[in-house]
Parts: C-alpha cells; structure tokens; sequence
C-alpha cells in the first residue's frame, strides 16, 4: 500500500500510527471504513493526517463476514 498526502484511490485520516521497528502501522478511517496499512520505517504521516493510500493490486486481501473473498 502507498501512501500520499496528494492523491490515491481511497481517502483517510489517520487515525494512530504505531512504529514497529523495520515497519509502521498506519491506521486509517476512510469511508470504505477502517484501513491498517503497513508501511516502512520512514513513514511520516501523523494522527488526524488526511492522506491518500492506494493498494497495490497483486498484495490485497479483501475479507466479508470475516472470510476472505477474492479482491
């Protein structure tokens, strides 16, 4: 997932960042709904940040009623 303070296909705001060493997670609120993307070290977005995150296709998991369905 990419992430952009510019432009992406879903809209969010950063809701907490949490800073795991080699990654960091970046929890959003979007209006699909709540999004955890994991980003490298050098992340620099911030709690109530507006960014942009845009999925990369072939590394999406998209789950209903808590199975997994196809992206």
């Amino acid at each position: 997932m990419v992430l952009s303070s510019t432009a992406g296909k879903w809209k969010g705001r950063v809701h907490m960042v949490e800073h795991l060493g080699n990654d960091t997670l970046v929890h959003l609120e979007t209006v699909i709904g709540p999004l955890i993307v994991r980003a490298g070290r050098e992340a620099a977005a911030l709690p109530r940040d507006e960014v942009f995150a845009t999925p990369d296709e072939k590394m999406l998991h998209v789950f209903k009623n808590g199975r997994r369905v196809s992206a």
